[in-house]
């Protein structure tokens, strides 16, 4: 894959994540969470596309697969989980 600045693109999603989120919290008469619970969700699946462009040791991998990347499939996933309860 070669090295990319994935520094740089984490900055540049979080502030479009901020930005969809801010949208969100004035157009939008959100219920308490909701707002939190995006974020997890737009943060996981960002932090799932920076992994993939990464060039440092990451750990051990299981199924090709970093653990940052478990843990943010995991992430949306409770995200995802929690959002439809309500």
């Amino acid at each position: 894959v070669g090295r990319h600045p994935t520094q740089l693109y984490s900055v540049a999603w979080e502030l479009g994540v901020f930005f969809v989120l801010v949208g969100l919290k004035n157009r939008l008469k959100a219920l308490p969470g909701q707002l939190l619970l995006s974020w997890f969700v737009l943060h996981g699946l960002g932090r799932i596309l920076m992994e993939h462009y990464r060039d440092d040791f990451r750990g051990d991998f299981f199924w090709s697969l970093s653990i940052s990347t478990w843990f943010s499939l995991l992430l949306v996933l409770i995200a995802v989980t929690l959002a439809g309860l309500k």
